[in-house]
């Protein structure tokens, strides 16, 4: 396993928007076609040098300090309206984020349980690099313990399997919790909690950059069928697990279902999915 891990970090391609997806090539080209060539004692050992080749390159974008160049980061969406229904795949994606939110805001007081575990909903549309304001996270909340939540949504007509949807929400995650991005999110948070109401459990909390910080894909089952095996995108499976208790260097990954109600939006509840 030690060459697999020497050759994941040596193979980069370009061509991609994110700076994390040359991984995808080495967790497609490289570990699969291994797992079958060499004597990989447990599952369990793969699914950690994948997790592990992920959180080293996380922390290393981390020190990039790709920071947010608007007016402000977490901003307040609490009252902004839904978008009408349209056919494009991001206008789709955009209406069941809203929605969730909203609703999340309104019924749950923005806290989502996932895995027994309460995030307090602090914005989505997230920015979080430079000057761009389209490349946003979906949905950004917070742990008891101070550690930001990225949730990647996406729906079932979505191509981004589920290793490239992981590796986006990275690449947000990673810009989020950046120096220059994290000490203005700091600063925000008072703000921000004060407008949305702070949720019971949560009046302690406050960002802490040592804590750790996750990515979960969320989508509806439909989603997840089509990559559950060749030619979809194989391998996806060994990430999952639970964020909170399968965090490897401070970053923890994973994957949930979120249906889609009948007003085209991500309901309630979340269910982590874990391995069989």
């Amino acid at each position: 396993m030690d060459t697999i891990f020497r050759k994941l970090f040596a193979e980069k391609i370009t061509g991609y928007d994110s700076e994390f997806t040359w991984i995808i090539k080495a967790l497609k080209v490289i570990i699969a076609p291994q797992m079958e060539r060499i004597d990989i004692p447990v599952e369990s050992e793969i699914a950690y040098l994948i997790r592990e080749a992920l959180s080293v390159e996380f922390a290393r974008e981390r020190e990039i300090d790709r920071h947010y160049t608007g007016a402000a980061i977490l901003i307040n969406r609490l009252h902004h309206t839904v978008p009408y229904l349209r056919t494009e795949k991001k206008e789709r994606e955009r209406r069941a984020v809203y929605g969730f939110a909203q609703k999340n805001w309104k019924e749950q007081y923005g806290v989502i349980i996932v895995a027994d575990e309460p995030v307090w909903l602090l914005s989505f549309e997230v920015p979080n690099q430079y000057s761009h304001k389209k490349r946003t996270a979906d949905l950004v909340g917070i742990r008891r313990d101070g550690g930001l939540v990225v949730f990647e949504a996406k729906l079932d007509g979505n191509n981004f399997g589920p290793i490239k949807s992981v590796l986006e929400g990275l690449d947000y995650l990673a810009c989020l919790t950046g120096r220059s991005n994290f000490e203005q999110i700091e600063k925000e948070f008072d703000s921000m909690k004060n407008e949305l109401g702070i949720p019971s459990g949560f009046e302690m909390v406050s960002p802490k950059a040592d804590s750790v910080h996750s990515v979960i894909v969320l989508a509806p089952n439909s989603y997840y069928e089509k990559y559950d095996s060749p030619p979809g995108q194989a391998g996806w499976h060994f990430l999952i697990g639970n964020p909170w208790k399968s965090s490897v260097r401070g970053l923890g990954i994973g994957f949930a279902t979120s249906e889609i109600n009948a007003d085209e939006y991500f309901s309630f509840p979340v269910k982590l999915l874990l391995p069989q």
